[in-house]
């Protein structure tokens, strides 16, 4: 796994990671993805402070981003027939 780097802009936290970045907002109940270049091309615009790693908050973020993510529906698996 790659290092995760989380950002805070007022309500949302966006987690890059590798060539993806997903944009969290935990009131809102929200997650959506993206590819990683259109969000950093962004960050030209405007200042978007990063949350340090090992941090009360980063590890908050991080638990509360993968307890949404386990209760997304899971793609069903393809069985293969012989």
């Amino acid at each position: 796994m790659s290092k995760i780097k989380i950002y805070h802009d007022q309500y949302v936290y966006y987690l890059l990671q590798g060539g993806n970045v997903a944009v969290f907002n935990n009131q809102l109940k929200m997650v959506r993805h993206q590819k990683a270049l259109k969000w950093l091309t962004s960050l030209n615009h405007v200042f978007i402070p990063e949350i340090l790693p090992e941090t009360e908050e980063y590890n908050l973020v991080l638990k509360e981003y993968k307890k949404m993510i386990d209760q997304l529906p899971q793609p069903e698996t393809k069985h293969q027939h012989k």
